[in-house]
């Protein structure tokens, strides 16, 4: 009997211990969150968090598409890269890199032109084209917002502004007034959110390095450097930060005060959505609620759209069987709309030369360029313009030094060299036809994939491509003029060129 008690005595304290250890649970019913498989069956690399019912969602052969929050696909996986939809809009890439949106249809609503978008926000978006950054609008157009050579925005329109650098690489805020926050320039920002902001007033770039200040919408300071680090954007008033003290992983109000403070945590928690956060603890995929109370933890699930729950939903994969699902918060309340709108005037595009004109002559290293003498390639006086087959053929390097609003670059990996337009992405491969290129269609907007053949493939010579003229003057769309004397003209802007005109070009390359 004594031996008895003393192993229910020592059976009492094991569990003791075992439960002053283990995280604190509430006693939440198990249907508060539910698990939609989703109905794509093929491998998803990376997913952003949903938005307006739709997540961005990369598959294995590294291409974009969106789906549902019933786990259907809603378009398929047709870009090589996409955002998240917002105002019905969606920034999307194809094939030649370049970025367009997209409307919940998977048609492209503005035409793929930009090198890089950013998701729409408070009805902007930012976008870079031609080593340029600036805003449009759901037009497509630039607004004058931000507009400027003395400034370069760098994040998103949130609470009636953005961050844009001078020339100095510092960071201000400016106002959709066209009025800067205050005088306080900053080394480093981050957007706002939930009316706040994190800024770095010293030097540094390395977000888990440097010394962080909270300042509101008035640019006052409310936590005070030195205090946080690595800390992420605050949503719902709280925010996951380390103390700098000890790089422990706390959860904090606007204040700076800690709420409560997490032990033994893999990495950052997700932002606060409906009173709960994601993260990992003790090895457990662990749902927090604000008062640090576990209310879902399990062995089996990890986060797939690691921004966390969005909407209500996030998109999660069970390691057991290796199937996705959409994990559903019942508890979800959706959040009113806010019907803040701001007014912008469009920008004036500044001038650039849309229009050339490029004349050769066959055996010539010289060559004429909207009426400017210059040589073709003035370390290589060999190379020269010249006939193969009847057909003219032309160095690519000199080309893509004189085209506006064209490009011409080589691809090491297919060994081929690429014409590029906003809305044309051609590849030239020495001896290879037919060509092949895909040009954005906007009768359809979408894009067509089309091929040409070519009575004369690009040839190597001298160390150097070059690229038939005709081909590329019916890809582009610019006229090609022939004198019998050995002159080519390569002109989007002459619809003729007279025996008196041809003259003259050739006179110049006496």
């Amino acid at each position: 009997m004594q031996k008895t008690i003393q192993k229910l005595i020592c059976t009492c304290l094991v569990l003791t211990l075992l439960l002053s250890a283990a995280p604190i649970y509430a006693n939440i019913p198990a249907q508060r969150f539910l698990f939609v498989p989703i109905a794509y069956e093929g491998e998803i690399l990376d997913a952003m968090p949903c938005s307006e019912g739709l997540f961005s969602v990369k598959n294995e052969s590294f291409k974009s598409g969106f789906i549902a929050t019933d786990g259907t696909l809603k378009i398929p996986f047709e870009y090589a890269n996409a955002g998240s939809f917002t105002g019905s809009f969606a920034p999307a890439a194809v094939a030649n890199g370049k970025y367009g949106y997209i409307s919940k249809d998977g048609l492209f609503e503005i035409a793929p032109a930009f090198d890089s978008a950013q998701d729409f926000a408070g009805g902007l978006a930012l976008v870079e084209k031609d080593a340029r950054a600036y805003f449009i609008d759901q037009t497509g157009k630039a607004v004058d917002f931000a507009y400027t050579a003395e400034y370069t925005p760098v994040s998103n329109f949130t609470n009636g502004g953005a961050w844009v650098i001078d020339q100095d690489g510092m960071f201000r805020f400016l106002k959709a007034d066209g009025n800067f926050l205050n005088d306080t320039r900053y080394h480093w920002a981050a957007e706002y959110s939930d009316g706040v902001c994190w800024v770095s007033p010293e030097s540094g770039n390395d977000f888990l390095d440097f010394d962080m200040q909270l300042i509101d919408q008035d640019g006052n300071v409310l936590i005070e450097r030195g205090l946080y680090t690595s800390a992420t954007a605050f949503h719902e008033g709280l925010c996951w930060a380390k103390r700098t003290a000890d790089m422990a992983l706390v959860l904090i109000d606007k204040q700076g005060n800690i709420v409560f403070e997490v032990k033994n945590a893999e990495g950052i928690p997700t932002p606060y959505a409906n009173g709960i956060s994601i993260g990992m603890e003790n090895g457990l995929f662990t749902v927090w609620n604000t008062e640090g109370t576990v209310i879902f933890s399990s062995l089996y699930y990890r986060a797939v759209s690691y921004g966390g729950f969005s909407e209500g939903c996030m998109l999660v994969q069970d390691t057991r069987n290796e199937q996705y699902y959409i994990m559903q918060d019942t508890a979800y309340i959706a959040p009113e709309k806010s019907d803040t709108a701001y007014r912008f005037t469009h920008a004036k595009e500044p001038l650039q030369s849309a229009t050339f004109e490029i004349a050769l002559c066959i055996g010539s290293p010289l060559a004429i360029v909207n009426g400017e003498k210059m040589y073709i390639d003035a370390a290589n006086l060999n190379v020269k313009a010249y006939t193969a087959n009847g057909r003219t053929l032309v160095p690519m390097r000199f080309l893509s030094e004189n085209l506006p609003g064209w490009s011409i670059t080589w691809d090491y990996l297919t060994e081929s060299a690429v014409l590029k337009s906003d809305t044309l992405s051609a590849s030239f491969k020495t001896g290879t036809t037919p060509l092949e290129y895909i040009q954005f269609n906007a009768a359809k907007k979408q894009y067509d994939y089309l091929t040409k053949p070519l009575d004369q493939p690009p040839v190597i010579s001298d160390g150097r491509m070059f690229l038939p003229v005709r081909a590329l003057s019916e890809l582009m769309g610019v006229n090609v003029f022939y004198d019998e004397r050995g002159l080519v003209v390569f002109s989007n802007t002459r619809n003729t060129l007279t025996y008196e005109d041809a003259t003259q070009l050739l006179t110049q390359f006496e």
